[in-house]
């Protein structure tokens, strides 16, 4: 998370977390990630359509890959 001067700094789960995802199987906090993983890719992709409107549907997924992934995919030149 990037705090209001521009400086990075890392989130922490509190000890209380960390035991209910301790006590947590595998599958289950896979299936508790993917769940947010999902949740974040439609909540930016809403937010891109709502910003480009006018774009393609492979235009949003491409800018969507390239934010999911934190710039690892690379936007294709216009």
């Amino acid at each position: 998370m990037t705090t209001e001067t521009g400086t990075f700094r890392f989130e922490r789960i509190d000890a209380e977390m960390a035991r209910v995802l301790a006590a947590k199987s595998d599958v289950a906090r896979l299936r508790a990630g993917f769940r947010m993983w999902t949740a974040a890719r439609a909540v930016l992709r809403a937010a891109i359509v709502a910003d480009h409107g006018d774009w393609h549907a492979d235009q949003i997924d491409r800018e969507l890959a390239v934010r999911m992934s934190h710039g690892l995919v690379h936007r294709v030149a216009s």
